[in-house]
Protein backbone atom coordinates (compact mmCIF):
# COMPACT_ATOMS: atom_id res chain seq x y z
CA UNK A 1 0.00 0.00 0.00
CA UNK A 2 2.79 2.86 0.86
CA UNK A 3 4.62 1.45 -2.54
CA UNK A 4 1.47 2.27 -4.28
CA UNK A 5 0.42 5.48 -2.75
CA UNK A 6 4.26 6.64 -3.10
CA UNK A 7 3.84 5.99 -6.67
CA UNK A 8 0.20 7.03 -7.26
CA UNK A 9 0.01 9.80 -4.87
CA UNK A 10 3.46 11.14 -3.53
CA UNK A 11 1.87 13.81 -1.48
CA UNK A 12 -0.18 10.71 0.55
CA UNK A 13 3.38 8.77 0.78
CA UNK A 14 4.06 10.38 4.41
CA UNK A 15 0.86 10.66 5.69
CA UNK A 16 0.43 9.79 9.47
CA UNK A 17 -1.88 7.19 9.17
CA UNK A 18 0.43 5.35 7.11
CA UNK A 19 2.98 6.05 9.08
CA UNK A 20 1.21 4.78 11.80
CA UNK A 21 0.56 1.29 10.53
CA UNK A 22 3.90 0.73 9.63
CA UNK A 23 4.76 1.58 13.10
CA UNK A 24 2.33 -0.93 14.20
CA UNK A 25 3.57 -3.84 12.32
CA UNK A 26 6.78 -2.97 12.89
CA UNK A 27 6.20 -3.03 16.84
CA UNK A 28 4.11 -6.42 16.30
CA UNK A 29 6.81 -8.22 14.68
CA UNK A 30 9.68 -6.61 17.30
CA UNK A 31 7.06 -8.18 19.79
CA UNK A 32 6.98 -11.29 18.43
CA UNK A 33 10.67 -11.87 17.86
CA UNK A 34 11.90 -11.17 21.25
CA UNK A 35 8.95 -13.25 22.41
CA UNK A 36 10.62 -16.18 20.16
CA UNK A 37 13.62 -15.63 21.38
CA UNK A 38 12.48 -15.57 25.02
CA UNK A 39 10.85 -19.09 24.10
CA UNK A 40 13.79 -21.20 22.50
CA UNK A 41 16.58 -18.80 23.66
CA UNK A 42 19.74 -19.71 21.68
CA UNK A 43 18.12 -22.43 19.99
CA UNK A 44 16.99 -19.78 17.81
CA UNK A 45 19.85 -18.50 16.49
CA UNK A 46 21.15 -21.92 15.13
CA UNK A 47 22.69 -22.33 11.90
CA UNK A 48 19.91 -24.59 10.30
CA UNK A 49 16.97 -22.49 11.01
CA UNK A 50 16.95 -20.41 8.24
CA UNK A 51 13.19 -18.38 8.57
CA UNK A 52 14.53 -17.45 12.14
CA UNK A 53 17.31 -15.44 10.63
CA UNK A 54 15.33 -14.14 8.44
CA UNK A 55 13.46 -12.68 10.57
CA UNK A 56 15.59 -11.14 12.62
CA UNK A 57 16.71 -9.21 9.23
CA UNK A 58 13.49 -8.19 8.84
CA UNK A 59 12.72 -7.20 12.27
CA UNK A 60 15.92 -5.27 12.47
CA UNK A 61 15.44 -3.45 8.94
CA UNK A 62 12.10 -2.11 9.77
CA UNK A 63 13.39 -1.19 13.30
CA UNK A 64 16.28 0.64 11.81
CA UNK A 65 13.85 2.22 9.11
CA UNK A 66 11.81 3.58 11.85
CA UNK A 67 14.63 5.19 14.08
CA UNK A 68 15.69 6.72 10.78
CA UNK A 69 12.36 8.20 9.90
CA UNK A 70 12.15 9.28 13.33
CA UNK A 71 15.12 11.26 13.37
CA UNK A 72 14.24 12.71 10.14
CA UNK A 73 11.42 14.10 11.72
CA UNK A 74 13.07 15.57 14.70
CA UNK A 75 16.27 17.11 12.74
CA UNK A 76 13.37 18.79 9.88
CA UNK A 77 11.63 20.19 13.42
CA UNK A 78 15.18 21.95 14.19
CA UNK A 79 15.32 22.88 10.83
CA UNK A 80 19.19 22.37 10.18
CA UNK A 81 21.56 24.12 7.60
CA UNK A 82 20.25 23.51 3.75
CA UNK A 83 23.64 21.60 3.04
CA UNK A 84 24.26 19.43 5.84
CA UNK A 85 20.74 18.85 5.65
CA UNK A 86 20.08 17.99 2.08
CA UNK A 87 23.85 15.75 2.74
CA UNK A 88 21.83 14.24 5.66
CA UNK A 89 18.26 13.56 4.07
CA UNK A 90 20.35 12.06 0.77
CA UNK A 91 22.05 9.06 2.87
CA UNK A 92 18.62 8.48 4.86
CA UNK A 93 17.07 8.10 1.49
CA UNK A 94 19.14 5.66 0.81
CA UNK A 95 19.05 3.39 3.76
CA UNK A 96 15.52 3.86 3.46
CA UNK A 97 15.55 2.46 0.56
CA UNK A 98 17.63 -0.37 1.85
CA UNK A 99 15.51 -1.33 4.40
CA UNK A 100 12.42 -0.92 2.26
CA UNK A 101 13.27 -3.30 0.00
CA UNK A 102 14.85 -5.60 2.40
CA UNK A 103 10.72 -5.71 4.49
CA UNK A 104 9.31 -7.08 0.86
CA UNK A 105 11.07 -10.39 2.37
CA UNK A 106 8.67 -10.26 4.85
CA UNK A 107 5.82 -11.72 2.26
CA UNK A 108 8.12 -14.73 2.07
CA UNK A 109 7.01 -15.64 5.94
CA UNK A 110 3.79 -17.11 4.27
CA UNK A 111 5.81 -19.66 2.49
CA UNK A 112 5.95 -21.48 6.50
CA UNK A 113 2.73 -21.36 7.11
CA UNK A 114 1.33 -22.55 3.15
CA UNK A 115 1.97 -25.63 2.81
CA UNK A 116 1.44 -25.85 -1.22
CA UNK A 117 3.01 -22.74 -1.58
CA UNK A 118 6.18 -24.11 0.73
CA UNK A 119 6.12 -27.49 -1.65
CA UNK A 120 6.53 -25.29 -4.92
CA UNK A 121 9.75 -23.34 -3.52
CA UNK A 122 10.91 -26.20 -2.22
CA UNK A 123 11.14 -27.48 -5.27
CA UNK A 124 11.99 -24.86 -7.36
CA UNK A 125 15.19 -24.69 -4.93
CA UNK A 126 15.99 -28.43 -5.56
CA UNK A 127 15.73 -28.08 -9.61
CA UNK A 128 18.52 -24.68 -9.48
CA UNK A 129 21.14 -27.83 -9.93
CA UNK A 130 19.46 -29.34 -12.33
CA UNK A 131 18.24 -26.21 -14.30
CA UNK A 132 22.18 -24.76 -14.64
CA UNK A 133 23.03 -28.04 -16.63
CA UNK A 134 20.18 -27.39 -18.57
CA UNK A 135 21.33 -23.92 -19.47
CA UNK A 136 24.64 -24.90 -20.48
CA UNK A 137 22.97 -28.05 -22.46
CA UNK A 138 20.74 -24.73 -24.42
CA UNK A 139 23.91 -23.18 -24.65
CA UNK A 140 26.13 -25.58 -26.32
CA UNK A 141 23.11 -26.61 -28.67
CA UNK A 142 22.75 -22.76 -29.49
CA UNK A 143 25.82 -21.94 -29.75
CA UNK A 144 26.59 -24.77 -32.64
CA UNK A 145 24.04 -24.07 -34.73
CA UNK A 146 24.30 -20.69 -34.59
CA UNK A 147 28.05 -21.13 -35.36
CA UNK A 148 27.31 -22.88 -38.55
CA UNK A 149 24.21 -20.66 -39.76
CA UNK A 150 26.52 -17.71 -38.69
CA UNK A 151 29.28 -19.14 -41.39
CA UNK A 152 27.01 -20.09 -44.20
CA UNK A 153 25.05 -16.68 -44.03
CA UNK A 154 29.03 -14.48 -43.96
CA UNK A 155 29.70 -16.90 -46.86
CA UNK A 156 26.62 -15.90 -48.53
CA UNK A 157 27.32 -12.56 -48.05
CA UNK A 158 30.74 -11.87 -49.62
CA UNK A 159 30.15 -14.69 -52.38
CA UNK A 160 26.79 -13.18 -53.84
CA UNK A 161 26.76 -10.30 -56.20
CA UNK A 162 23.25 -9.58 -55.63
CA UNK A 163 21.96 -7.79 -52.91
CA UNK A 164 21.60 -9.22 -49.45
CA UNK A 165 18.21 -9.11 -47.91
CA UNK A 166 17.44 -7.12 -44.92
CA UNK A 167 16.12 -10.61 -42.70
CA UNK A 168 19.13 -12.88 -43.53
CA UNK A 169 20.86 -9.48 -42.33
CA UNK A 170 18.70 -8.98 -39.01
CA UNK A 171 18.97 -12.71 -38.42
CA UNK A 172 22.09 -14.25 -39.57
CA UNK A 173 24.55 -11.33 -39.60
CA UNK A 174 26.39 -11.86 -36.13
CA UNK A 175 27.03 -14.89 -34.06
CA UNK A 176 25.03 -13.25 -31.22
CA UNK A 177 22.46 -11.90 -33.12
CA UNK A 178 22.06 -15.80 -34.26
CA UNK A 179 22.24 -17.03 -31.07
CA UNK A 180 19.54 -14.45 -30.06
CA UNK A 181 17.61 -16.01 -32.80
CA UNK A 182 17.69 -19.87 -32.35
CA UNK A 183 17.15 -18.84 -28.52
CA UNK A 184 13.61 -17.04 -29.11
CA UNK A 185 12.59 -19.54 -31.95
CA UNK A 186 12.25 -22.27 -29.15
CA UNK A 187 11.24 -19.36 -26.37
CA UNK A 188 7.99 -17.85 -28.23
CA UNK A 189 9.83 -14.95 -28.43
CA UNK A 190 8.86 -14.48 -32.02
CA UNK A 191 7.18 -16.04 -35.34
CA UNK A 192 10.08 -18.15 -36.64
CA UNK A 193 9.03 -17.52 -40.35
CA UNK A 194 10.85 -15.00 -40.97
CA UNK A 195 14.31 -16.11 -40.45
CA UNK A 196 13.23 -19.66 -41.04
CA UNK A 197 12.24 -17.70 -45.07
CA UNK A 198 15.93 -15.61 -44.64
CA UNK A 199 17.75 -18.79 -44.83
CA UNK A 200 15.98 -20.24 -47.98
CA UNK A 201 18.27 -17.70 -50.35
CA UNK A 202 21.35 -19.60 -48.86
CA UNK A 203 19.63 -23.11 -50.34
CA UNK A 204 17.01 -25.50 -49.37
CA UNK A 205 19.36 -27.74 -47.36
CA UNK A 206 20.39 -24.64 -44.21
CA UNK A 207 15.97 -24.35 -44.33
CA UNK A 208 16.14 -28.23 -43.65
CA UNK A 209 19.10 -27.61 -40.85
CA UNK A 210 16.51 -25.07 -39.07
CA UNK A 211 13.78 -27.61 -38.90
CA UNK A 212 15.93 -30.56 -37.20
CA UNK A 213 17.07 -27.72 -35.12
CA UNK A 214 13.49 -26.86 -34.05
CA UNK A 215 12.50 -30.28 -33.82
CA UNK A 216 15.39 -31.78 -32.20
CA UNK A 217 15.29 -28.79 -29.37
CA UNK A 218 11.57 -28.72 -28.95
CA UNK A 219 10.63 -32.33 -29.39
CA UNK A 220 13.36 -33.97 -27.83
CA UNK A 221 15.68 -32.04 -25.90
CA UNK A 222 13.14 -29.73 -23.89
CA UNK A 223 10.52 -32.37 -23.23
CA UNK A 224 13.42 -34.41 -21.97
CA UNK A 225 14.26 -31.75 -19.78
CA UNK A 226 10.77 -31.03 -18.34
CA UNK A 227 10.85 -34.49 -17.68
CA UNK A 228 13.75 -34.30 -15.19
CA UNK A 229 12.22 -31.26 -13.82
CA UNK A 230 9.25 -33.03 -12.48
CA UNK A 231 11.45 -36.00 -11.62
CA UNK A 232 13.62 -34.19 -9.11
CA UNK A 233 10.67 -32.23 -8.08
CA UNK A 234 9.00 -35.77 -7.24
CA UNK A 235 11.90 -36.81 -5.68
CA UNK A 236 12.89 -33.84 -3.70
CA UNK A 237 9.12 -33.61 -2.59
CA UNK A 238 9.39 -37.33 -1.17
CA UNK A 239 12.76 -37.26 0.72
CA UNK A 240 12.03 -33.63 2.40
CA UNK A 241 11.32 -34.48 6.20
CA UNK A 242 9.24 -31.90 6.85
CA UNK A 243 6.92 -32.50 4.01
CA UNK A 244 6.70 -35.74 4.33
CA UNK A 245 5.82 -35.11 8.19
CA UNK A 246 2.81 -32.71 7.31
CA UNK A 247 1.57 -35.31 3.79
CA UNK A 248 1.99 -38.67 6.94
CA UNK A 249 -0.37 -36.03 9.67
CA UNK A 250 -2.64 -34.98 6.85
CA UNK A 251 -3.62 -38.90 5.59
CA UNK A 252 -3.84 -40.12 8.78
CA UNK A 253 -5.89 -37.17 9.79
CA UNK A 254 -8.48 -37.93 6.66
CA UNK A 255 -8.26 -42.05 8.22
CA UNK A 256 -9.15 -40.97 11.47
CA UNK A 257 -12.23 -38.55 10.50
CA UNK A 258 -13.46 -41.08 8.30
CA UNK A 259 -13.23 -43.79 10.52
CA UNK A 260 -14.54 -41.51 13.45
CA UNK A 261 -17.63 -40.96 11.02
CA UNK A 262 -18.12 -44.46 10.17
CA UNK A 263 -18.34 -45.29 14.17
CA UNK A 264 -21.02 -42.87 14.17
CA UNK A 265 -23.08 -44.87 11.86
CA UNK A 266 -22.38 -48.18 13.75
CA UNK A 267 -23.20 -46.44 17.20
CA UNK A 268 -26.55 -46.63 17.87
CA UNK A 269 -26.23 -45.13 21.69
CA UNK A 270 -23.32 -43.82 23.69
CA UNK A 271 -22.37 -47.09 24.94
CA UNK A 272 -20.08 -48.48 22.01
CA UNK A 273 -20.43 -50.76 19.23
CA UNK A 274 -21.59 -54.75 20.35
CA UNK A 275 -20.81 -57.65 18.41
CA UNK A 276 -24.50 -57.68 16.78
CA UNK A 277 -24.32 -53.91 15.96
CA UNK A 278 -20.58 -54.87 14.21
CA UNK A 279 -22.46 -57.28 12.52
CA UNK A 280 -24.87 -55.66 10.75
CA UNK A 281 -22.78 -52.52 9.89
CA UNK A 282 -20.63 -54.37 8.02
CA UNK A 283 -23.14 -56.01 6.06
CA UNK A 284 -23.14 -52.57 4.43
CA UNK A 285 -21.39 -52.75 0.81
CA UNK A 286 -19.88 -49.11 1.40
CA UNK A 287 -18.12 -49.94 5.03
CA UNK A 288 -16.86 -53.37 3.48
CA UNK A 289 -15.21 -51.41 0.34
CA UNK A 290 -13.60 -48.85 2.35
CA UNK A 291 -12.20 -51.31 5.06
CA UNK A 292 -10.93 -53.36 2.02
CA UNK A 293 -9.46 -50.23 0.59
CA UNK A 294 -7.47 -50.05 3.77
CA UNK A 295 -6.15 -53.86 3.90
CA UNK A 296 -8.68 -55.04 6.22
CA UNK A 297 -10.59 -58.30 5.84
CA UNK A 298 -14.41 -58.26 6.67
CA UNK A 299 -15.39 -61.87 5.97
CA UNK A 300 -14.59 -63.24 9.82
CA UNK A 301 -16.89 -60.50 11.70
CA UNK A 302 -15.75 -62.14 15.28
CA UNK A 303 -12.47 -62.44 14.82
CA UNK A 304 -11.70 -58.56 13.91
CA UNK A 305 -14.31 -57.70 16.57
CA UNK A 306 -12.10 -59.67 18.70
CA UNK A 307 -9.05 -57.47 17.34
CA UNK A 308 -10.19 -54.43 17.89
CA UNK A 309 -11.69 -55.45 21.45
CA UNK A 310 -8.87 -54.16 23.42
CA UNK A 311 -9.99 -54.21 26.98
CA UNK A 312 -12.06 -57.42 26.18
CA UNK A 313 -14.88 -55.65 27.87
CA UNK A 314 -17.31 -57.48 24.37
CA UNK A 315 -17.70 -53.33 23.88
CA UNK A 316 -16.15 -51.11 21.11
CA UNK A 317 -15.39 -47.66 21.67
CA UNK A 318 -14.55 -44.68 19.58
CA UNK A 319 -10.92 -44.98 20.55
CA UNK A 320 -10.36 -48.56 20.11
CA UNK A 321 -12.39 -48.75 17.12
CA UNK A 322 -9.69 -45.92 14.93
CA UNK A 323 -6.84 -46.51 16.89
CA UNK A 324 -6.76 -50.92 16.24
CA UNK A 325 -8.28 -50.03 12.61
CA UNK A 326 -5.15 -47.60 12.27
CA UNK A 327 -2.90 -50.05 13.10
CA UNK A 328 -4.35 -53.26 11.02
CA UNK A 329 -4.48 -50.69 8.09
CA UNK A 330 -2.31 -52.24 4.91
CA UNK A 331 0.53 -54.86 5.28
CA UNK A 332 2.23 -55.42 8.04
CA UNK A 333 4.67 -53.14 8.62
CA UNK A 334 8.63 -53.18 9.55
CA UNK A 335 7.96 -52.39 13.01
CA UNK A 336 5.27 -55.39 12.83
CA UNK A 337 7.57 -57.61 12.05
CA UNK A 338 10.33 -56.49 14.82
CA UNK A 339 7.71 -56.73 16.77
CA UNK A 340 6.81 -60.14 16.03
CA UNK A 341 10.64 -61.53 16.25
CA UNK A 342 11.13 -60.12 19.54
CA UNK A 343 8.44 -61.77 20.69
CA UNK A 344 8.98 -65.10 19.23
CA UNK A 345 12.50 -64.91 20.53
CA UNK A 346 11.43 -63.90 24.04
CA UNK A 347 8.73 -67.08 23.36
CA UNK A 348 11.52 -68.90 22.15
CA UNK A 349 13.81 -68.39 25.43
CA UNK A 350 10.67 -69.05 27.92
CA UNK A 351 10.12 -72.16 26.23
CA UNK A 352 13.61 -72.89 26.71
CA UNK A 353 14.30 -72.10 30.10
CA UNK A 354 11.14 -74.39 30.74
CA UNK A 355 12.60 -76.94 28.81
CA UNK A 356 15.20 -76.99 30.80
CA UNK A 357 13.76 -76.71 34.61
CA UNK A 358 11.27 -80.06 33.00
CA UNK A 359 14.32 -82.31 32.09
CA UNK A 360 16.00 -81.44 35.19
CA UNK A 361 13.05 -82.25 36.91
CA UNK A 362 12.77 -85.40 35.21
CA UNK A 363 16.59 -86.26 36.35
CA UNK A 364 15.76 -85.64 39.79
CA UNK A 365 12.65 -87.92 39.82
CA UNK A 366 14.71 -90.51 38.30
CA UNK A 367 17.58 -90.40 40.81
CA UNK A 368 14.89 -90.40 43.55
CA UNK A 369 13.34 -93.25 41.70
CA UNK A 370 16.59 -94.99 41.82
CA UNK A 371 17.37 -94.15 45.31
CA UNK A 372 13.97 -95.32 46.19
CA UNK A 373 14.53 -98.33 44.20
CA UNK A 374 18.25 -99.10 45.95
CA UNK A 375 16.63 -98.72 49.36
CA UNK A 376 13.58 -101.57 48.56
CA UNK A 377 16.25 -103.54 47.59
CA UNK A 378 18.73 -103.11 50.32
CA UNK A 379 16.08 -103.21 53.25
CA UNK A 380 14.37 -106.15 51.39
CA UNK A 381 17.69 -108.03 51.54
CA UNK A 382 18.74 -107.18 55.36
CA UNK A 383 15.32 -108.15 55.83
CA UNK A 384 15.91 -111.99 53.84
CA UNK A 385 18.85 -112.61 55.92
CA UNK A 386 17.45 -111.88 58.90
CA UNK A 387 15.44 -114.63 57.90
CA UNK A 388 18.19 -117.13 57.41
CA UNK A 389 19.38 -116.40 60.56
CA UNK A 390 16.66 -117.07 62.66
Amino acid sequence: VETDLAAMHPEMASHVAIFGLSTAFTVIFLVEWVCNIAANGSAFFKPRQIWNWMDTVIVLASTIELCIVMSAGRAADHQPSKGRGASSQFRMLRILRITRLIKIVRATRLVKFIRALRTLVHQMVITLKSMVWVVVLLVMLIFTFATTFTQAATAHRYDSDEHVSLALMRYWSSLPRSMLTLFMTISGGFDWEACLFALSDLGPHWVGAYLAYVFFAQIAVLNVVTGVFCQGAIDSAAHDHELLTQSVLAERQTYTDTLRGIFRQMEFDENGVTILEFQDCLGDENIQAYLHALGIDTADVWTLFKLLDVDKGNVIDLDEFVSGVLRMKGFAKGFDLAKLGYEQKVLHDELSKFMRRTDQSFVLLKDAGSAQRRMSTASGAGDDGESETN
